[in-house]
């Protein structure tokens, strides 16, 4: 007994002794260790029905405050309580990485080397409270903006927000100067910050709306997307400590979490007591992007709230490009001077092929909308035929031009191409036009028997038939001049 009780001491201090390096290397995971409360949903609410997103009411949804907005167009798909001021905890960081990411965009000659640039982070990262998230940073550790920002989405390190706000501001104190800037002229109204991580704070707060217009910014930025959309990623060794793994605290885009959605590509969680569990979230479907906020939610419900949000927007609305739209009533053009062979009698169907191959064009709205532009897309085109159809026709050439007009005023232009090859008719007639232009040049036009020979006989055939009916004609005059005309006589 006293054998086992003292084996059982030794793996309790080992046990403490293991747990004591742990929180000494390894950076905090939770975003906040305090008491977090969790709502769920009121008593008696509508069972939700993942059959039928279409039918999504507010008092399926947990969270005190949610907004859906399609990102291409800001249309709003669905809202409550959006536009009320609460704290949105670790949300914050999202404007945060926005402004990191346009310095090392526009301050160097491209991104690569602005996030490649070295952070010295000092003596303040060590001096945030310890209930919240951090990546473990040093006074004096180097580390490059690249690892501090996703130091900061993936992991939500506080220490790595302040790393990175006094790099790009100068101090703390300006980059907050920055955010709030930022905030007015992305038209963020209820929005103040009084900090680039997210801790409480009495003047620190912001909206659901708010929140979704910056993410709606941010997305512009293909590193964001790359960022908030990673899972995994390993911060190699600094200057005074060795590399280590961090993970996304976004359970929607873990294929091992129950919470998986393969439509999500991010954003950002946020979890403090005075905010319970918010999360805004981006998804593609179908070329639809949408976004979704939700604050004050609950520890699984923000999950579950944000996938009824995005099914619903899903149920609404449809994307779709000029090419999808031309390839289901495509243009068919009749050639002339086709070969006798030709399987269509001459029939082209004329494919399209963007002029500007980086353009990115989409039609997006509601899915009654989207589908009534596409029967009636000839309406809002035109188009230029700029050959004359003439035989021989290779694939690819390019007869013509289309451009669309969409509806939020772009005029994409595309070349229309022949979709196959057009054999031409051997020893075809010349057209009058061709004829005219060989005159015009002063070119000799050798006349062929072949083409020449079925009018000429036609026109011979002619003269014959006229001749003959001329011939009739005239005997049938002569035959009544010499029928003699009777005489009159009288009977007694």
């Amino acid at each position: 007994m006293k054998r086992c009780a003292r084996h059982s001491a030794i793996c309790f201090v080992l046990a403490l002794y293991l747990l004591c390096i742990l929180v000494v290397n390894c950076p905090v995971r939770a975003e906040e260790t305090g008491e977090v409360p969790s709502p769920t949903l009121a008593p008696g609410a509508v069972a939700y029905d993942s059959a039928h997103p279409e039918n999504l009411l507010q008092e399926q949804l947990a969270a005190q405050a949610f907004i859906l907005m399609e990102a291409s167009t800001g249309d709003i798909l669905m809202q409550y309580n959006a536009d009320e001021m609460m704290n949105p905890a670790s949300t914050t960081k999202i404007m945060t990485a926005l402004l990191a990411l346009e310095y090392a965009r526009n301050a160097f000659d491209d991104i690569d080397e602005g996030l490649a640039q070295v952070i010295t982070a000092s003596e303040s990262v060590t001096q945030l409270a310890d209930d919240g998230s951090m990546i473990g940073l040093r006074d004096g550790e180097r580390i490059t903006l690249k690892d501090a920002l996703y130091g900061m989405m993936l992991h939500s390190g506080n220490d790595a927000a302040v790393a990175v706000a006094e790099f790009i501001g100068g101090s703390e104190a300006a980059f907050i100067d920055q955010m709030n800037q930022a905030a007015a002229l992305l038209g963020m109204t209820d929005t103040h910050f009084s900090n680039p991580h997210g801790l409480y704070a009495p003047d620190h707060y912001t909206t659901a709306r708010d929140l979704a217009l910056a993410t709606r910014t941010a997305l512009n930025n293909p590193m964001f997307k790359k960022i908030v959309s990673t899972l995994r990623y390993t911060i190699p060794q600094s200057n005074v400590r060795a590399s280590y793994n961090m993970q996304n605290s976004n359970a929607m885009i873990n294929p091992d979490s129950p919470y998986y959605m393969s439509d999500v590509i991010g954003v950002k969680t946020g979890t403090m007591s005075q905010s319970a569990y918010c999360f805004v979230a981006a998804a593609q479907r179908k070329g639809v992007t949408l976004i979704s906020v939700v604050l004050y939610s609950g520890m699984y419900y923000r999950w579950w709230d944000t996938r009824k949000l995005l099914e619903y927007g899903f149920s609404q609305y449809d994307s779709v490009t000029p090419e999808e739209i031309y390839a289901k009533a495509p243009i068919d053009v009749r050639t002339i001077g086709f070969s006798i062979d030709d399987p269509n009698r001459g029939e082209l169907t004329l494919d399209v092929r963007a002029q500007n191959p980086l353009s990115d064009v989409r039609i997006t709205g509601p899915i009654a909308d989207v589908q009534l532009y596409s029967e009636q897309y000839r309406s809002y085109t035109t188009i230029q035929i700029t050959s004359d159809l003439r035989a021989p026709i290779k694939k690819g050439d390019v007869l013509g031009m289309l451009t669309f007009y969409t509806p939020d005023g772009d005029a994409p232009r595309y070349d229309l191409i022949a979709s196959r090859d057009v054999g031409a008719r051997e020893s075809a007639p010349l057209t009058i036009e061709q004829i005219a232009e060989m005159a015009r040049v002063g070119e000799f036009i050798m006349i062929s028997w072949e083409w020449l020979a079925p009018p000429a006989a036609i026109a011979v055939a002619a003269l014959f038939a006229l001749r003959a009916l001329f011939k009739r004609i005239r005997a049938k005059r002569r035959d009544a001049r010499q029928i003699p005309k009777p005489k009159r006589r009288t009977y007694q």
